[in-house]
């Protein structure tokens, strides 16, 4: 990196801070990348006993709201002045629907690129009210496609741990399936090699 080049900003999105494998992974690539050439910043839409465990690390962590649906939209709004006030460069989201989609809408409003790592098969965004979940899959479909046709428009990288996965969210957001790069979890067999 040059010394005159300013960091790159990343920030990366949870849905909690709670005890999981996401939030647990994150901590740790974050220490590993530590170094001049990043800044970090974790937000999370809900708070948890990892959020100390982050802050004890150094790293820069916010809460947007309370985990609760009725504070999605003032979280949405805390999250578009978290990006603008520290001139993130790029947002990474892991593979919940919240976290994924906040950071999607996001991108579209600030115009940053999010990068997102699916994990497990598509899983909806948006929970259908009961009126609408007996609906047929094309009504659904037809109601979905502006969000998922606008918010994937700002997906810069995507990387999925299957070729199955990448499959699956292909054809959920309608993306080519070749836009996606596949990224196995944990270690490739040959590191355990002792040759």
């Amino acid at each position: 990196m040059n010394a005159n080049e300013p960091p790159t900003r990343v920030l990366h999105l949870l849905p909690d801070f709670d005890l999981a494998g996401g939030q647990m992974i994150l901590r740790r690539t974050i220490r590993v990348l530590d170094g001049p050439e990043w800044e970090h910043v974790v937000a999370g839409f809900g708070g948890g006993p990892l959020l100390e465990e982050y802050r004890r690390d150094g790293i820069r962590c916010e809460v947007l709201g309370d985990g609760g649906v009725r504070a999605w939209p003032a979280a949405f709004l805390r999250l578009v002045g978290l990006v603008r006030r520290e001139r993130i460069d790029v947002m990474l989201s892991l593979n919940t629907p919240l976290d994924r989609s906040m950071a999607q809408l996001c991108a579209l409003f600030t115009r940053r690129s999010v990068a997102v790592w699916f994990m497990s098969v598509a899983i909806p965004l948006i929970r259908f009210p009961p009126p609408l979940r007996r609906s047929p899959a094309f009504v659904k479909r037809l109601l979905l496609y502006p969000f998922n046709y606008l918010s994937s428009r700002r997906l810069g990288l995507l990387a999925a741990t299957s070729t199955a996965v990448a499959e699956s969210f292909s054809d959920h957001l309608r993306i080519p399936v070749d836009r996606f790069a596949i990224v196995p979890p944990g270690l490739p067999d040959e590191s355990f090699d002792h040759e």
